[in-house]
């Protein structure tokens, strides 16, 4: 009767032991650029996620994302409603520029969403658009993209949130008047 016993509870310990290996988040890949916001001296150090840093192929990534219209269900892309050309933003559609945001812990018009880049960009992708993970997993190109940035074997919200957070990262306007008057004088 002991016997039995050892052995079903071998087969538990070896079945949660597998269960368990099974959860493990992927370990990040190795083989990725990092990259560093500069800023001046006289600005604070962004609100930057260190779960979430930043490399060339993550901000890559992002900024396929962001031109998509992949991301929502009714065909428009981040930059619909904030084109480049028009720094970010669009008096038509009434955006809020999406520059400097990095240092920003309060998002929208009335600051609904607080926190890091990741948390308005998951407003954005799972409550704004919506987004189908469904329709990426099945695009040619994306699943290399993320397996490549995450180490992912299937693209989830996380992921595209993260992607999008540090291209949205790069989005950097330190060179206005006032910086420049700052930068000559040594501030």
């Amino acid at each position: 009767m002991s016997t039995i016993r050892i052995y079903i509870f071998s087969l538990l310990l070896l079945g949660l032991t597998f269960a368990v290996s099974c959860n493990k988040e992927p370990t990040p890949p190795t083989d990725l650029h990092p990259v560093s916001l500069t800023y001046p001296k006289y600005i604070p150090p962004p609100n930057l996620s260190a779960d979430n840093p930043l490399t060339e192929e993550g901000i890559a990534l992002g900024r396929k994302l962001y031109y998509d219209p992949i991301l929502s269900n009714n065909g428009k892309s981040c930059s619909s409603c904030h084109p480049q050309q028009s720094g970010f933003t669009d008096s038509i559609f009434n955006a809020l520029p999406h520059v400097n945001l990095a240092w920003n812990k309060y998002f929208l018009w009335n600051g609904k969403v607080k926190g890091s880049l990741e948390d308005i960009m998951d407003f954005e992708v799972r409550e704004f658009f919506s987004t189908d993970v469904s329709k990426l997993n099945a695009e040619p190109t994306y699943p290399d993209l993320f397996r490549k940035v995450f180490n992912a074997k299937t693209i989830k919200e996380e992921h595209i949130i993260k992607a999008l957070s540090q291209f949205m990262a790069t989005h950097v306007s330190m060179d206005s008047k006032v910086d420049k008057y700052l930068k000559r004088n040594g501030c």
